[in-house]
C-alpha cells in the first residue's frame, strides 16, 4: 500500500481519469437544434438585437402589425417607395406639418362648390329709351350654372335728358330670368342743371337652379308726358357663387 501511494501522483490520477472517460465512464455531447425548431417562444425577450439579424433578411411578413413606431424609424430614412399608396391618412399628420412644397398640385381636385364659384359673364355697353313706366332691358348677360347657386350681379348705367327736354326721371333695377330684384331698384332724377348722372346697382340673388340664366339692367321712365330721359353706357357683370 505504501508502494502504491508513493507512485500515485496528480499526473497519474488525471491520466487514469482520461482512460475512464474513453472507456465509456461518461459521455458529453452538444446537441444541435433542428432546422426551424427555434421559435419566438424559445427566445428570451430582448435577446435578439439588430447585430444578430442579417441586413435585408427581414420582410414585411416578419414584422407584426403596429410593431414599428415612429421611434424606430430614423428621420428622413423613408421615401415614397417605402410607403404604400393610401396608407397615410390625416390622422397620421400633425397640424401645420405639410407646406405647399410637400403637396403635388396635380393630385388635388377642385372643391365641388369651387368648380362653379368664380364663373362670370359681362354684358357689353348698352342703352335704352323707355317711353313709359314699363321696364326695358338696357344691357343683358347670360351665365350657365352647372349646379344650383347664387349670383353676384353688378350693373351700371348713365341717365341724361332726352333730346329737346331739360329734365327727366326714371328707375333702373337688376332683372333676371326669375324676375326683377326689387331691392336693387334705384331712382334717377335729371334736373336742368344736370347733364349726366351715373347709377350703380349691386345685389346677391337667391339660389338659382342649374341651367342658363339671363341678368341685366332694366330701366323705365316715370313721367313721359312731362319730361324725358334716356339711358346709356349700361353694363352688367354677373359672377356665380355657391348655394350656401
Amino acid at each position: 500500500m505504501k508502494t502504491l501511494s508513493k507512485h500515485l501522483t496528480y499526473a497519474n490520477l488525471m491520466a487514469s481519469f482520461a482512460v475512464f472517460l474513453a472507456l465509456g465512464g461518461a459521455a458529453f455531447a452538444v446537441k444541435q437544434a433542428k432546422k426551424n425548431s427555434v421559435t419566438s417562444a424559445s427566445i428570451r425577450n430582448g435577446a435578439v438585437t439588430s447585430a444578430d439579424v442579417k441586413d435585408e433578411s427581414l420582410t414585411i411578413a416578419d414584422v407584426g402589425p403596429n410593431a414599428i413606431g415612429a421611434g424606430e424609424v430614423a428621420n428622413q430614412s423613408l421615401s415614397g417607395a417605402e410607403i404604400e399608396n393610401n396608407s397615410i391618412g390625416s390622422n397620421h399628420i400633425n397640424n401645420n406639418d405639410l407646406g405647399g412644397d410637400d403637396i403635388d398640385e396635380a393630385s388635388l381636385e377642385a372643391v365641388p362648390l369651387a368648380k362653379q364659384a368664380g364663373v362670370g359673364r359681362y354684358g357689353f355697353n348698352g342703352s335704352c329709351n323707355p317711353e313709359s313706366a314699363t321696364f326695358e332691358p338696357c344691357s343683358v348677360a347670360e351665365i350657365t350654372l352647372d349646379r344650383p347657386g347664387r349670383l353676384l350681379v353688378t350693373g351700371t348705367v348713365e341717365g341724361e335728358p332726352e333730346a329737346g327736354t331739360s329734365r327727366g326721371s326714371g328707375n333702373c333695377r337688376i332683372g333676371t330670368t326669375l324676375g326683377p330684384i326689387g331691392a336693387s331698384t334705384i331712382r334717377t332724377e335729371i334736373l336742368p342743371e344736370d347733364q349726366v348722372i351715373q347709377r350703380t346697382m349691386t345685389v346677391v340673388t337667391d339660389v338659382f337652379p342649374a341651367g342658363t340664366h339671363s341678368v341685366g339692367v332694366d330701366c323705365n321712365e316715370v313721367n313721359p308726358a312731362i319730361d324725358g330721359i334716356v339711358f346709356g353706357q349700361a353694363r352688367v357683370t354677373v359672377v356665380a357663387l355657391s348655394d350656401a
